[in-house]
């Protein structure tokens, strides 16, 4: 689901994390192992964007920062606008964005111009990009 490697590095990937209310400890070990696999397989800058209707905070990691270390902060409704927002003012093309997610939240009206993919804990449609289910995916 990744773009494929141009050069030796993948760039900036961001992971918006949902940390609403619906989002337990055992979502919350999922999302870190499909983090920490992305750390591992490829040479990349993560920004993840922990969120629940709004972003909540910005945590910063390399692969060649050690294991990751998910520090979640939120806990309300479920919005992911904010998100594309803040990729939007922040000024930097992600090479992909990654929404780890049960996919209870409000999406944004259109897709935006780089890659999506929604890893979802449970079946759900969603508006734009790819989708895949992680962990158990009931």
């Amino acid at each position: 689901y990744l773009p494929s490697l141009i050069s030796d590095t993948l760039g900036l990937v961001i992971l918006a994390v949902d940390t609403s209310g619906s989002i337990g400890p055992q979502e919350l070990a999922e999302f870190a192992s499909e983090a920490s696999a992305i750390l591992d397989s490829y040479d990349c800058r993560l920004r993840i964007l922990y969120h629940d209707a709004a972003v909540a905070g910005v945590q910063e990691w390399s692969s060649t920062d050690g294991p990751l270390v998910l520090r979640p902060v939120g806990g309300g409704g479920t919005d992911h606008r904010p998100v594309f927002d803040r990729i939007a003012g922040d000024g930097e093309q992600p090479t992909c964005l990654i929404c780890l997610t049960d996919a209870e939240t409000r999406f944004p009206d259109a897709a935006p111009d780089y890659p999506v993919l929604w890893a979802l804990t449970q079946k759900r449609a969603v508006p734009f990009g790819e989708s895949c289910l992680i962990g158990g995916g009931r």
